[in-house]
């Protein structure tokens, strides 16, 4: 009972002064998405490309996670070094 009161107390103390710097997130990890989007897919085929927006679109705040859902705006090219 005393664990139950404890988190409540704990849960009340942070409640309204949390801030999440959804920005500053987004930021530190624009060069991973381009990473992802200028890399190797098979032998003979890559892609080529580089963010240009990133858009927060929704925020679902579970009880042991928090989900961000963003829309990317990119260019992206698909590069084949062989024959198709």
């Amino acid at each position: 009972m005393a664990r139950s009161l404890f988190r409540n107390k704990v849960r009340k103390t942070l409640q309204g002064q949390s801030y999440l710097d959804i920005g500053a997130f987004v930021k530190t990890n624009r060069p991973q998405m381009d990473a992802q989007i200028n890399r190797q897919l098979t032998k003979d085929i890559f892609l080529s490309g580089k963010t240009h927006d990133v858009k927060l679109i929704g925020l679902l705040a579970q009880k042991n996670a928090l989900q961000i859902q963003i829309l990317v705006e990119a260019n992206l090219s698909i590069v084949s070094d062989g024959l198709l």
